[in-house]
């Protein structure tokens, strides 16, 4: 699948919310929805600013987690160590009130930390990990370590009473490192599955040197990436890669995939190929996530596979989610995130299916895939 994606979707609208307030929803994570499936199982990630009125409505709905960009040089744009929390602290507050877990990945290098940009422009010099030096290297730990300290079980954002937030606590405990790294459109110069595993590894030290029990969660592999399959060639390959890196299973806690197909039986055709390599790695018990699943709303076109038309849209939902709910012990499934909540107001150059991919519209309607998505959670859909 060719996609330019989300780097404008996700990156440009991501950390948000405004307000905090409680309509009604539950107080806390956890329960467990139709099936006894645990609440946390259905999750969705935004490509838009959220605010108060949508979170209340994805409470309502019993959404269980939000998978949420965490992009390091909005938060700390100059080498000052001075953050800028005012976008993500009154999500974090709102998730909390509305009982939904958060799931960030981190991602993103400030230009000051990169270094050389290698002649790219200032979005991708972004997609460079922060491995180029000793000093890109500490930045990058001192932010991990920074940002577990605020919103991890012992953050200082849950026992600050000097803000204008009082959620009830319900701490961050698993973070997700980057975003796609076996494709080009967020892994600059190229994909590499050690360069990867390098990142993995600082990343897990610096953020259980505060939160010994947080869980790392591998960036999320995709089927296609974008300008072939980068080094590895596709998530089996990456995800063999990456296992010959010794001692690299003590350094994360479950993988993550992004398998957007035009049918169910590519789906299943991905855990065919991605199985046995982690059985054959020794490593059968690691939970997957399913970080990012979706179609579009937009009328079917020819080429265009992720294209499926408004009842299109809702069925592959209720398929893809009737699938995953009977494979989830087979498959060790710990979560799968809708891409996306909202429809984007622009189109995304290079991904056809991006801005017709949201639960409701981008005036706030709901289209018949949330009404699919809340009989999942047992939520409501109003």
């Amino acid at each position: 699948m060719c996609r330019n994606v989300i780097a404008a979707a996700l990156l440009a609208a991501a950390l948000l919310a405004s307000g905090c307030g409680d309509d009604g929803a539950e107080p806390s994570g956890g329960g467990t929805g139709p099936e006894g499936v645990p609440r946390p199982l259905w999750g969705i990630v935004s490509g838009t600013a959220l605010d108060t009125h949508e979170l209340d409505m994805m409470g309502r709905a019993r959404v269980g987690t939000l998978r949420q960009i965490v992009l390091w040089p909005e938060i700390e744009p100059s080498a000052d160590d001075e953050y800028d929390w005012s976008k993500l602290d009154p999500l974090v507050a709102e998730a909390a009130e509305n009982g939904i877990e958060m799931l960030p990945f981190v991602y993103g290098t400030p230009q000051w930390a990169v270094g050389d940009c290698l002649g790219l422009d200032p979005i991708a010099c972004q997609r460079i990990p922060p491995l180029g030096s000793e000093q890109s290297k500490q930045a990058w730990e001192d932010f991990l370590h920074d940002l577990v300290s605020r919103y991890g079980p012992d953050g200082t954002f849950w026992s600050d009473d000097s803000d204008e937030f009082d959620p009830p606590k319900l701490p961050i405990t698993k973070w997700q490192i980057w975003n796609e790294p076996s494709s080009p459109t967020f892994y600059q110069p190229e994909p590499s599955a050690l360069s990867y595993a390098q990142l993995v590894r600082i990343s897990h030290d610096a953020i259980t040197e505060v939160d010994p029990d947080a869980e790392i969660v591998l960036a999320g592999l995709f089927r296609t990436p974008q300008k072939g399959q980068g080094e590895e060639g596709g998530p089996a390959g990456f995800l063999t890669a990456l296992y010959a890196v010794k001692g690299i299973r003590e350094d994360f806690d479950a993988i993550a995939l992004h398998p957007y197909a035009s049918n169910l039986d590519q789906i299943v055709t991905l855990f065919d190929q991605v199985l046995p390599v982690i059985r054959d790695a020794g490593d059968a018990g690691t939970p997957i996530w399913i970080t990012e699943l979706g179609w579009s709303s937009a009328p079917p076109e020819p080429n265009k596979p992720l294209l499926k038309g408004l009842k299109g849209q809702a069925k592959l939902l209720t398929d893809s989610f009737d699938l995953l709910r009977a494979k989830r012990d087979e498959w060790n499934l710990a979560g799968v995130i809708w891409y996306q909540w909202k429809d984007l107001a622009e189109p995304v150059e290079g991904c056809t299916f991006c801005q017709l991919s949201g639960l409701i519209d981008s005036a706030g309607e709901p289209k018949p895939a949330w009404n699919a998505f809340n009989k999942f959670t047992g939520g409501a859909a109003g």
